[in-house]
């Protein structure tokens, strides 16, 4: 009898832990999905922040194509005229001489020489414009990427020149950043998109701590290099974040990755940056250590591992 009823409570206890376990692997992709959620509305807050920067960036290759093909124009109505008059000659007319000579003047007249090497730039000027156009188009590409738990060989240096060239408009008035960038770095599996944002986070927050000192713009800058390190037989990317801003105090640089914790005014932060980069990090086995001083600046080390 006691047999049959340590079976039945053992048989009801084990159908509740079950069902326990359930709900809670339930929460748990519950959470997991709302992480997602919210680093997302992070990344989309900051390309809704970045859009007027990334808009200017477009529209100056853009216009100067624009103004080139007008001058473009002109300059071929100009050879059109010229050819059109040479096509016209007849060798064999008594008045060939007569006609070369006012081909010839109305050459002078319309400086073809001029003409054709203000070709030769214009031509240049544009395909330099629709270069840079698909650079930024291209760094957009890379950058918006929505990965999710999807992982992908992706090159360090590639992610962060996208990134750079999406923030380049935004951090003109702020600090010039400086790049150190290792040659031939492996590839590392990741979420490249999370990444892209990471690197965003830290790069855009250094340059505004430069803003917080009494440095003139000149003199602020941000310095990102990447370099591979062995170590006790085992490979890392470094990548090496480093500003000469305001610096942080101990306090702070203990607090800085907890969720909300920001020392931005209201309304200008949410203090969800770097929880999320610790997060995305985190994800990626890789680490990530702070230097700083106060008056001195500050250096985000990253290490993720091969």
């Amino acid at each position: 009898s006691q047999n049959v009823e340590l079976e039945k409570n053992v048989t009801e206890r084990t159908s509740e832990l079950t069902l326990m376990n359930e709900s809670l692997a339930e929460t748990l992709e519950d959470l997991k999905s709302a992480q997602q959620q919210l680093i997302q509305s992070e990344k989309l807050a900051s390309l809704g922040q970045l859009t007027a920067g990334i808009a200017h960036e477009l529209n100056n290759p853009i216009n100067f194509v624009t103004s080139s093909t007008q001058s473009l124009k002109r300059d071929f109505r100009d050879l059109r005229e010229v050819i059109e008059s040479v096509a016209s000659l007849q060798p064999i007319s008594d008045n060939i001489s007569i006609e070369l000579d006012v081909i010839f003047n109305r050459m002078k007249e319309l400086d073809i020489v001029f003409t054709l090497k203000e070709i030769d730039e214009l031509l240049a000027g544009v395909e330099d414009g629709a270069e840079r156009t698909a650079e930024i188009v291209s760094g957009l590409r890379i950058f918006s990427r929505m990965d999710g738990n999807q992982s992908s060989d992706a090159n360090i240096n590639e992610l962060l020149t996208s990134t750079l060239i999406i923030l380049r408009s935004n951090l003109k008035d702020e600090a010039d950043v400086v790049t150190e960038f290792s040659e031939n770095l492996p590839d590392i599996n990741c979420q490249p998109g999370k990444l892209n944002q990471v690197f965003m986070n830290i790069i855009t927050n250094a340059a505004q701590a430069t803003m917080e000192t009494k440095l003139s713009r000149s003199e602020r800058e941000v310095r990102v290099r990447t370099r591979l390190v062995n170590d006790d037989g085992k490979q890392y990317i470094q990548v090496d974040i480093t500003d000469n801003g305001s610096g942080m105090s101990e306090q702070k640089q203990s607090q800085i990755f907890n969720p909300f914790y920001t020392t931005k005014g209201v309304g200008q932060g949410t203090g969800l940056g770097l929880s999320i980069v610790k997060g995305i990090l985190d994800d990626h086995n890789a680490t990530i250590e702070i230097t700083s001083e106060i008056g001195k600046g500050t250096t985000f080390l990253l290490s993720f591992p091969l």
